[in-house]
């Protein structure tokens, strides 16, 4: 086999106007990223730098993989995408290649790195395998129940010495343990949420158990009760201890709810509004309000329940009481007013990440220590749950971010430019997508280097933040080329916004003086009706189109894409 990635020498000029029709040299340098015209056989016939230095990183089998790729793609005459594993040594690399046929005997390749893209992947993937595994593992079991009031679901691995599908399909009724004793109403019909439950269900082996449940109602989408869903745990054992140790077991089952809604509850508001709201009734306060603590410190309400006065001015005594040190001994007390607050830090690996405070009349007697510790054993949970909110943020922020200027990336930008249409549609109001292309960067980055090139296209995207509104999305589509949509906005200010943006771009060329290469912009503007049904995708080529049109007609300035359905 030849070795990939060996130049072809002798009259290279000529097999790439024959293959393209013309010398890619400057296609191929001004690509940002690795690109390489490789025939069937693997001789590269031309590559660009950034090829050069990808060449490194292939073992043999990657050359091998890429080489098949390419034999397949010109013997097919279809363009392909593909992904390939290099020889990253200690660590895993993987680039993505776009492999474009060139006539009959050769290939465009053009490669980008993924390895972030995977390894972000990867750890969304594998924290919703934990939320998942936690879920199945927080209780004996979880159900729902359907209209008719019969089992539909019960956890995999199913209860009571019962599989799941000896549930499914049967009444709750028929469980009942035959000394059940007084009737009390089952959860499984709830129509509103409950917890704390016991009932005697019968065992697969005839004996009784006793169950304590938590439920929720379910609703259609016309709001009218459809069935219930909930979780079932075995306290046997704990029912028939001293009825001494009640109200220690009452705690206990407030912990184990909240413990199981901190690891199955996946939306963080509905899991602390969740916590707050058991603890509030567990310690008969008259409201309970979790904070989240940010990076200056600062405090504010992420959940609450009951009669909660004033979450911003409660937030600051808490912070300054923190401040001072007075969480160092648990719980601290404070007065706001005609209340008395009992609150509790939450930390993780010793850093203080949030505070869940009660609510009391300052009239009635300080919290009991039961209640104390209650409170310590809830905030415990808190600082767990926190961490994890905070580490789970960053990484979707992350998976939507563009590292280099932080605006939305392409994927998330594509996802919110099709919610922006539907909703344009829906409400019947104009818009418009902004297509921003940067006039002669490659020169800025072949004179100053690649970081004056990134401040550039920094500066770029302040440009941008700063002429839209807060509500309009601005991104970052790839290399030099940025995306904004302005949604209910007339055509007139679509065009006054565009050309702010091209004179505000321009005042860059002082900077970087180049007169036969001036730094600047060319902007393609489609506006949207909403009487037009026109997807993303034909909408960015119609943007993109004017856009090259402004290049074409002497770049630094505004070209109006033709209405959709006018065609080219």
């Amino acid at each position: 086999m030849k070795a990939l990635f060996a130049v072809a020498r002798g009259s290279r000029e000529a097999e790439v106007e024959a293959l393209d029709g013309a010398a890619p040299d400057g296609l191929l340098a001004g690509y940002p990223g690795a690109a390489m015209l490789v025939r069937r056989d693997g001789t590269v016939i031309a590559r660009n730098a950034d090829a050069e230095a990808l060449a490194a990183a292939f073992d043999e089998a990657a050359r091998a993989e890429l080489q098949a790729q390419v034999a397949q793609v010109v013997a097919r005459g279809v363009a392909a995408v593909a992904s390939l594993e290099l020889n990253g040594g200690a660590e895993r690399q993987w680039i993505e290649v776009t492999l474009l046929p060139r006539g009959t005997e050769a290939a465009l390749v053009l490669a980008r790195e993924v390895t972030l893209d995977r390894r972000l992947r990867a750890a969304l993937i594998e924290s919703r395998q934990r939320y998942k595994d936690l879920v199945e593992v927080s209780s004996d079991f979880a159900w729902e129940t359907g209209r008719d009031g019969a089992f539909t679901f019960v956890s995999p691995r199913g209860a009571l010495g019962y599989a799941a599908e000896d549930f499914v399909g049967r009444r709750p009724e028929y469980f009942l343990a035959e000394d059940a004793g007084d009737a009390v109403p089952l959860p499984f019909a709830a129509g509103n949420p409950v917890e704390g439950v016991r009932f005697w269900f019968r065992r697969a082996d005839d004996t009784a158990a006793c169950l304590v449940a938590a439920a929720l109602p379910v609703h259609d989408a016309h709001g009218e009760w459809c069935g219930a869903r909930g979780v079932c745990r075995d306290v046997t054992a704990e029912s028939e201890r001293d009825a001494s140790l009640a109200r220690s077991h009452h705690h206990q089952r407030t912990l184990d709810y909240i413990g199981r809604v901190v690891r199955e509850e996946i939306v963080p508001k509905r899991m602390l509004d969740a916590a707050a709201a058991t603890t509030a009734r567990a310690t008969g306060a008259l409201g309970c309000c979790i904070f989240r603590r940010d990076a200056e410190g600062g405090l504010s309400a992420a959940a609450r329940h009951g009669k909660v006065p004033d979450k911003r001015r409660a937030g600051a005594l808490l912070r300054r009481l923190i401040d001072a040190g007075e969480y160092r001994g648990g719980c601290f007390e404070a007065t706001l007013g005609d209340r008395a607050l009992l609150a509790c830090a939450a930390d993780y690996r010793l850093e203080i990440n949030g505070v869940i405070c009660l609510w009391r009349p300052g009239s009635e007697p300080a919290p009991d220590q039961e209640t104390r510790t209650l409170l310590t054993a809830v905030a415990g949970q808190l600082g767990i749950a926190l961490a994890q909110i905070a580490r789970q943020e960053e990484l979707e922020r992350l998976s939507t971010t563009d590292p280099l200027t932080e605006l939305t990336n392409r994927r998330a930008f594509m996802a919110a430019l099709d919610a922006a249409l539907n909703r344009a549609r829906r409400v019947g109001r104009p818009g418009a997508l902004i297509y921003v292309d940067l006039d002669n960067f490659k020169v800025v980055n072949d004179r100053h280097g690649h970081q004056r090139g990134d401040a550039v296209l920094r500066r770029v995207a302040d440009i941008l933040k700063g002429t839209v509104r807060p509500y309009d999305h601005v991104a970052r589509l790839g290399g030099d080329e940025f995306a904004v949509w302005l949604g209910d906005i007339e055509a007139s200010v679509v065009r006054r916004r565009a050309d702010q943006i091209v004179a505000a771009a321009g005042r860059l060329a002082s900077e970087f003086p180049n007169p036969t290469h001036p730094l600047g912009v060319s902007i393609g503007v489609a506006l949207v009706l909403p009487t037009e049904d026109e997807d993303v995708d034909t909408l960015i080529a119609r943007a993109d189109r004017a856009m090259y049109q402004a290049k074409h007609g002497g770049k630094a300035r505004v070209t109006i894409a033709p209405p959709a359905g006018a065609g080219d």
